[in-house]
């Protein structure tokens, strides 16, 4: 071969990988239209949103614009995996990068234990999407408990704070509300409650951020099924369901709460287990001040008065089977 000839043929060679990498490196244009879900809230395992969760109603969702012009419009197929799914046409402005949660309708499926839950968008804006890779977004949650449909429901406030309950199905059936001001007294109130099957929802709001109420629900057998604690801003709540014939699943864990209330070292001790309890009450040096017993399956309710002891910290332990389960302290100024 020539010797001009072999040249050329070998610089044609060697530059074929440039020119292969040079077309490689060619940017994507940027999509119009590309909307993405970001996070499935409710329902979700995930730990992040264990305040919310489980859940019974309303899904809620977070979707992003991955697309250059505003989002005004999307589809949304959401609802959980062996189930009909269901449709939702969201309408609001989302500039680029911008992300909104939206709140879905209707209860949510659910088998007992574990469920996988999807949610898939589409049309952004009526049109295609140009970038399908993040449309889809599926999660694992746990089922909601199931209670018994007649229950009892107690009341306990600390007369530190004002508030409100309220039991309601997600009909908008209410079943028991109660509201109470910071003036009031320490209260305790006790109510049987009757529940249709269906989905309910039990709401605690503090108008302080301080946990200053309790409620209770406990099954026909006076078993405890579930505690939860009063919260500011809108509310702690806990979502259950009432199915015809099942038994109920709630928690039958000890529950201790123990509440300051006004006047100088003053509280009120609140239990209930399904075992006999003891509380004691040490001051710094570990020395017992108080000692008594607590029966089971029953609420009980002890007045602590440490008025008349020295200024400084006490501590209170409450066990049950030689087993602290609670431990706080009282503050004597």
């Amino acid at each position: 071969m020539h010797r001009s000839a072999y040249a050329l043929v070998i610089g044609l060679v060697l530059h074929l990988p440039a020119m292969a990498q040079d077309h490689g490196a060619r940017v994507k244009k940027p999509a119009r239209y590309d909307a993405a879900v970001e996070a499935i809230i409710v329902p979700n395992n995930d730990p992040r949103y264990a305040h919310r969760n489980p859940a019974v109603y309303e899904p809620v969702v977070v979707i992003r614009n991955e697309g250059t012009d505003p989002l005004d419009a999307i589809s949304i197929r959401y609802g959980t995996d062996g189930f009909t799914q269901r449709m939702y046409a969201w309408n609001g402005r989302l500039a680029k990068g911008s992300t909104a949660e939206v709140r879905l309708p209707h209860l949510i499926d659910m088998m007992s234990g574990e469920n996988a839950f999807t949610v898939v968008l589409g049309d952004p804006n009526g049109r295609k999407d140009q970038d399908k890779s993040n449309n889809t977004l599926s999660v694992r949650f746990n089922s909601a408990d199931v209670l018994e449909p007649r229950a009892t429901a107690s009341l306990r406030t600390d007369g530190r704070s004002g508030g409100r309950m309220e039991l309601s199905s997600t009909r908008g059936k209410l079943i028991w509300e109660h509201r109470w001001s910071r003036t009031a007294p320490d209260t305790f109130l006790l109510k049987e409650v009757i529940m249709s099957p269906g989905s309910y929802v039990l709401m605690v709001l503090d108008s302080t951020d301080g946990a200053h109420a309790s409620v209770r629900i406990r099954n026909g057998s006076g078993v405890l099924q579930q505690a939860v604690r009063s919260c500011g801003g809108s509310g702690c709540d806990y979502q259950f369901r009432v199915v015809e014939g099942a038994a109920g699943n709630g928690s039958a864990a000890p529950d201790v709460v123990l509440f300051a209330i006004p006047g100088r070292g003053k509280a009120i001790l609140d239990v209930w287990s399904a075992t006999a309890c003891t509380y004691r009450i040490l001051n710094d040096s570990g020395e017992p001040m108080e000692l008594g017993d607590l029966p089971a399956s029953r609420e009980s309710s002890v007045p602590i008065d440490l008025s008349g002891r020295p200024a400084g910290t006490y501590h209170m332990e409450v066990s049950t089977n030689g087993v602290v389960i609670f431990s706080d302290v009282i503050r004597v100024p």
